[in-house]
């Protein structure tokens, strides 16, 4: 189902030691990307997560595959990236991810409206030169997982919601086509920590939701707002 957070383990060719988080979209012009999270031990000594991402156009045909877009040695046993996060809207892909090393909230995007825009973002040859991902969030906290999420919200922008490292409260805004977070709030819970999020907008309106877990609990918030 696009949109839907999935994981899988598989094997891979060479320091590549498995995908553990992989998640997609579709775009109104027909494109599809998949964004996925990929662990593996280079030299037998330092851990490395790398997040890369396919990209097909309408008739299915790889415009790039696997392409780095980030990638952070931590050192074997340190923190690993958290979720991953793909979201269309309109002709601009957005990939968010989150750098448990540094605290950061990160997205990557891509703007398929032309082949210009998408050459702007990509290394055709597939040889990992990318557009460097934003961050939009750098007091992530990574503790939790999955720490955010996302949902499009029309002219808006693409809704968030996430965790930082400040207790009793989930942050909200929109994040821009250009990876600008406007139109923050936060919003205060019972709980000093969430353990999962999830978001939805409705498009139409500036209605949004926030559904999270906290312990053995389950909570919906809601929010009308706009950027």
């Amino acid at each position: 189902v696009p949109g839907v957070i999935q994981s899988s383990t598989v094997a891979v060719a060479g320091n590549d030691r498995g995908i553990w988080q992989h998640d997609f979209a579709a775009t109104t012009n027909g494109y599809t990307l998949l964004a996925q999270v990929e662990d593996g031990i280079d030299d037998g000594a330092v851990f490395n997560t790398t997040v890369r991402v396919t990209l097909q156009d309408a008739d299915g045909v790889s415009i790039c595959n696997r392409m780095q877009v980030f990638s952070n040695n931590t050192g074997v046993g340190a923190a690993e990236n958290t979720n991953l996060r793909v979201v269309s809207l309109g002709t601009v892909f957005y990939v968010f991810f989150g750098d448990a090393a540094n605290g950061d909230l990160l997205v990557w995007l891509l703007d398929t409206t032309s082949p210009a825009t998408i050459t702007n973002a990509i290394n055709t040859s597939g040889a990992g030169n990318a557009a460097s991902p934003v961050v939009v969030e750098n007091n992530l906290d990574t503790a939790i997982f999955p720490a955010f999420d996302a949902a499009p919200s029309g002219a808006n922008g693409v809704f968030i919601a996430y965790m930082t490292t400040t207790a009793n409260r989930i942050t909200i805004g929109f994040v821009s086509a250009t990876g600008v977070l406007s139109g923050t709030a936060n919003l205060a819970i019972t709980a000093a920590s969430a353990d999962a999020i999830a978001v939805t907008a409705l498009s139409t309106t500036t209605l949004h939701g926030v559904i999270f877990s906290s312990g053995p609990y389950g909570f919906i918030l809601s929010w009308s707002g706009a950027a």
